[in-house]
């Protein structure tokens, strides 16, 4: 298969690695820790496919996720980016992360998959999440907050700036199944314009690797929507801050230290909004008291510590597209 017939098709592990696709999850899990310990990474990704097939198919909770998009011949393209993402993400009997260095046991061979509780049906495209539903006001806590930064036409990078959050609700699971992605060997982010800019310096080079099919592949360079993304300083218990930004909207991802402070920070809201598809669900909620129109979307799982932010006039349908699961 050519390059282009394989940006058009789902990536096919069980193809890939020549599994047999009959064996159940333990059994491929047991197979793949052999491969892993014995160093037979002959296949075309390597050792890093082999320990995300593993997390992905030994598992039987992503397998069954997995297993139903390949079964799709009109679903999104499911490539190695989006397996990534799945096999860190706990949809209901594994670790938080399915990354292992392929010492880990097999699941027990008479588990079933099962889909998140609270997960809608998709709708058909890729990040459209189904109908939401509703919880009642939340607790109304007081916190010390500064405005939510507005959409800014320059692009440059305001580190010398503090802005500290007001956050709190409820958390819930996020996984990016589907989105655009490279070859394993690329080596490279999936930001739009991977070239542009400088390389991430840590801490912002591990949220950009949590989200790269929002954030560019590097600083300064173009991420969805080819908004330009930059680093921003970081406040009291953020330990990163990525902000996208044109002159009509902006997303800013915040990493906390913990989940529980980034719980503490989320502001009260009249309602909050729950949205999910097969695989994930969030938790999203429009942030009163701001000059222009902002969301959050709380997620959970591997992205507990992370707080999405999205602001302007486009921003109640942004958040609708972003592809976090």
């Amino acid at each position: 298969m050519n390059r282009e017939d394989w940006m058009m098709a789902h990536y096919n592990l069980y193809d890939s690695l020549r599994l047999d696709r009959a064996k159940d999850a333990a059994a491929l899990a047991q197979e793949i820790d052999q491969r892993i310990q014995a160093g037979s990474t002959r296949n075309p990704g390597g050792l890093e496919e082999l320990q995300v097939a593993r997390a992905v198919l030994g598992d039987p909770y992503r397998r069954s996720a997995y297993d139903q998009r390949l079964n799709d011949p009109n679903a999104p393209a499911m490539t190695p980016d989006s397996l990534r993402q799945l096999a860190h993400t706990n949809l209901g009997g594994g670790n938080a992360s399915g990354m292992t260095s392929g010492n880990a046991s097999g699941m027990d061979a008479g588990m079933t998959a099962e889909k998140p509780a609270e997960a809608a049906p998709l709708t058909g495209r890729p990040y459209q999440y189904g109908p939401s539903r509703q919880t009642s006001s939340l607790p109304q806590q007081h916190h010390s907050t500064e405005p939510i930064p507005k959409v800014e036409e320059g692009q440059e990078s305001d580190k010398k700036k503090r802005t500290v959050w007001p956050i709190a609700a409820a958390a819930v699971a996020l996984v990016a199944l589907v989105g655009g992605g490279l070859w394993w060997f690329a080596g490279q982010g999936t930001g739009p314009n991977a070239t542009q800019g400088t390389a991430w310096e840590q801490p912002y080079a591990m949220v950009a690797e949590d989200f790269p099919n929002i954030i560019a592949a590097n600083d300064g360079g173009r991420g969805i929507d080819g908004l330009p993304c930059t680093a921003r300083e970081y406040g009291n218990d953020e330990t990163a801050k990525i902000r996208c930004v044109d002159d009509k909207v902006g997303i800013t991802v915040i990493q906390y230290d913990t989940e529980a402070a980034r719980e503490a920070a989320i502001p009260p809201s009249e309602s909050v909004e729950h949205y999910g598809n097969e695989v994930c669900e969030f938790t999203s909620a429009k942030i009163p008291g701001q000059d222009t129109e902002t969301y959050y979307m709380a997620p959970n799982s591997h992205w507990s510590n992370y707080l999405i932010l999205v602001n302007g006039d486009s921003a109640a349908n942004l958040r609708m597209r972003l592809p976090i699961c």
